[in-house]
């Protein structure tokens, strides 16, 4: 769990330094520049918005499947339970 929390801190760092590269390299004029760096902002704000969507489906299927399995057990429990004992 560790190891996903430091990759997905480092996605936005990463776009960071790709944008700061970027302008120090750009050979465009400043409004072409800005233009560019606010499609890239906007690709990148895109990107988030569908990784956070993406993780919190994968969060709610994950609850509704642990849901179902204590469920399960919860029912198993009772009717071992409630059966009357049987003689040998």
């Amino acid at each position: 769990m560790r190891r996903q929390q430091d990759h997905c801190r480092g996605i936005p760092g990463g776009w960071a330094d790709r944008a700061a590269i970027a302008l120090l390299y750009a050979p465009k004029a400043g409004r072409e520049t800005r233009r560019d760096i606010s499609k890239a902002a906007k690709k990148i704000k895109r990107d988030a918005v569908e990784l956070v969507e993406d993780t919190i489906q994968s969060i709610d299927e994950f609850a509704g499947d642990v849901k179902d399995k204590a469920t399960d057990i919860i029912e198993r429990v009772w009717s071992f339970l409630i059966l009357p004992k049987r003689k040998w």
